[in-house]
Parts: structure tokens; sequence; C-alpha cells
């Protein structure tokens, strides 16, 4: 079997956008830029009378039935911040890779992300991180193919399925070519942004509720039934607004990593309404279901990043 071919990650494409204060030069002193995080709302507003007035944990029906070992104040903090290899969980938004400090040089391609293909079609798949301060409408990954001279055998361009990327977010990308993989050498990898995007389109939640393994027991749900043959794994769960207005076209991008941090495959589903038809608008405050199908069980050792939007 052929190697994959190695990744080169060239200097990723900066927005081509004007931006306020664009004419000033940052100093070598100066920190970092470091946008808020797109934080939930509390725990405790999620879920009225979970905890009481000082953010202790009810356990009871008495005034005293309380947990304070853990607040609520201490438990958003831990769900919305860590390093970037940590989980968070945030406004449309759940997993890991989400970069809480970005240094502003734009878009790139996670290199530890990327699975290539080494039989048939040349087929790729990974993680683009918005490193900006500004939201984007898009990033588009660019994948040139190298043969092992040097020349370039095809330019592969893909957008992501996730839109309006908030600074520090990571996205999926799936690409492929009719090169076949076996003539690729090396890869050398472009991000670009697009316009400036809307963050408000993100403004949602997520809540998973179960999943059945491949070949599981059969489901018959008012927004999916098995049919005959084989049985597909499935992740259901809830998407609500969080934000003041109502969101058009809701839907759940999932991502699945194998324990080495590649991607290896992207899914996706619209929310359905309680007849199992699909909700074109979900109205502020309001939440909806969704069943993501995948053919094949998560990678063992792996992990699900979940994004969900609107528009």
């Amino acid at each position: 079997m052929r190697p994959a071919p190695r990744l080169l990650i060239a200097a990723s494409v900066l927005v081509a956008v004007a931006l306020p204060g664009a004419g000033l030069v940052a100093g070598a002193a100066d920190p970092p830029p470091a946008p808020g995080l797109p934080e939930l709302p509390s725990v405790a507003d999620q879920v009225g009378g979970l905890y009481d007035g000082d953010g202790c944990l009810r356990t009871g029906i008495r005034s005293d039935d309380v947990d304070c070992s853990v607040r609520v104040d201490e438990l958003d903090e831990a769900l919305s911040h860590g390093g970037a290899t940590e989980p968070r969980l945030l406004e449309g938004f759940s997993g890991s890779h989400w970069l809480g400090q970005v240094d502003g040089r734009g878009p790139r391609v996670l290199p530890g992300s990327v699975r290539v293909g080494t039989e048939g079609p040349f087929t790729a798949s990974g993680l683009a991180r918005n490193e900006g301060t500004d939201v984007l409408a898009s990033l588009e990954v660019t994948a040139r193919l190298l043969d092992e001279d040097g020349a370039e055998i095809d330019v592969v361009t893909v957008a992501s399925p996730v839109h309006d990327v908030r600074p520090g977010e990571p996205v999926p990308f799936v690409l492929s070519s009719p090169v076949g993989a076996s003539a690729v050498d090396h890869v050398e990898w472009l991000v670009a942004g697009g316009e400036p995007g809307d963050e408000s389109t993100r403004s949602l939640s997520w809540t998973p509720y179960w999943e059945r393994p491949v070949g599981g027991d059969a489901v018959d749900l008012y927004l999916y039934h098995d049919g005959p043959g084989s049985r597909p794994h499935l992740l259901f769960g809830s998407v609500a607004v969080v934000g003041r207005a109502g969101l058009d076209r809701p839907e759940v991008v999932v991502g699945r990593l194998a324990a080495d941090g590649r991607l290896v495959s992207v899914a996706s589903a619209i929310v359905r309404g309680p007849d199992g038809s699909p909700r074109g608008r979900l109205d502020a405050g309001s939440a909806a279901d969704a069943m993501v199908v995948a053919p094949t069980d998560p990678p063992e050792g792996g992990e699900t990043l979940v994004w969900v939007q609107g528009s």
C-alpha cells in the first residue's frame, strides 16, 4: 500500500475585506486579540429550578437539600473554557479544537486533523480553523495535488458545510479528485475566508439524547423509521434557539475524529417537527429534534464534533 501523500501547509489566504482599523500596525508587545467566546446561557437559566440562589445544585425538595461542591458558575466556566485540545460547549458548537485566543493571521488547515485516502481516487478530509479576529461567512479549502517531481496534477477547492465561522472555531471539510491517490506525492493546502459573516445564525444549542450503534434495536419514531436491511448508526438530539431572533433552515453537522485526531467522516441532518416534516424555521426560545444517520459507528477512542446553524 502506498503511503499517504505528504501534507505541506502553505500560507493561508487572508480575508480580502477592509476591516476597521486596518491602517493600524500592532506593536511587538501587543497581546494577541482574544474575542469573547460565544457562550451559551447559564445552565441555571436553561433548566429552571435546578440551582438555588447561591448557585448550588438542588438535590431534594427541602431548601437545604443542595450540593455546593460544584457551583453553577464553575460549571458554566468548565463547559465553555479550556485549552484547544479540550471539549467546549458553545453556541452552535460542541467539541474540541476551538482556539480561545486567536493570533489574527486568518484561516488555516489543521494538519493533524487531515486524513488522506491511499487507494482509488484522491480523497481528503480534515478541519480548517478561523484564526482571524472576524466572523467569516465561509471557509474555502484548496488542495494542490503534486507529484513526486513537484508538478501540479490537480487543484481542488471545497467550501466547508459550516458557515458563519467564528474566531477560533474549527470547521470540517471533505474533498475529492478524479486523480488517483497513488499519483499524489504531496499536498499543499490553502484556506480562504469569505465575506464577513453573521454569528447570529449560530445562536443555537445542541442537546444529545441517545445514540444507536450499527445493527442495534429497530427505531420507529416520528422523524426516523428503520426500513429493511442494515441498520445504520443514529445520533438523536434537540436543537434550540438561544438567541433573540428565530432562524430559518436549522441543521446539525457532525464530524467524527479518530483516536489519532484525524477527521474520518461528516454527516448532517435537518431539524424536523412533531409530524416528521422539515422545520423551515425555529422561533426564538423554541426547539425541535434532529436525527443524524451515518453508515458506520464512531471510531473507538475518537471524538464527535457537532455544529448547529441556521440562516
